[in-house]
């Protein structure tokens, strides 16, 4: 299902990376590949959303802070960027 999920939401190419609708292991996997495939100077767009639609955890993201430590433990340069909604569940990566 992740695959199926993922696919729908990322168009081969593009520079946006839609982490909606995965768990959050899925997600910093499916982050973490990408980043890898992509290269050196690329700036890269990671949707993560702002949890307004997460189950369980009281409307707040679970992705975006699972995103934000892999991004900081990994050393990625990137800054806190909106999403399509004008919320504050995004990043910029640059690589």
């Amino acid at each position: 299902a992740a695959d199926a999920i993922f696919a729908a939401r990322n168009p081969e190419g593009s520079s946006t990376v839609d982490l909606h609708g995965l768990h959050v292991r899925e997600a910093v996997e499916r982050l973490e590949y990408d980043l890898e495939m992509r290269s050196r100077g690329d700036v890269v767009h990671v949707v993560t959303g702002t949890g307004l639609h997460s189950t369980g955890s009281g409307g707040r993201s679970r992705l975006r802070p699972a995103i934000l430590q892999f991004l900081k433990e990994k050393g990625y340069s990137f800054r806190e960027a909106r999403d399509s909604n004008q919320q504050g569940g995004a990043f910029t990566v640059y690589l």
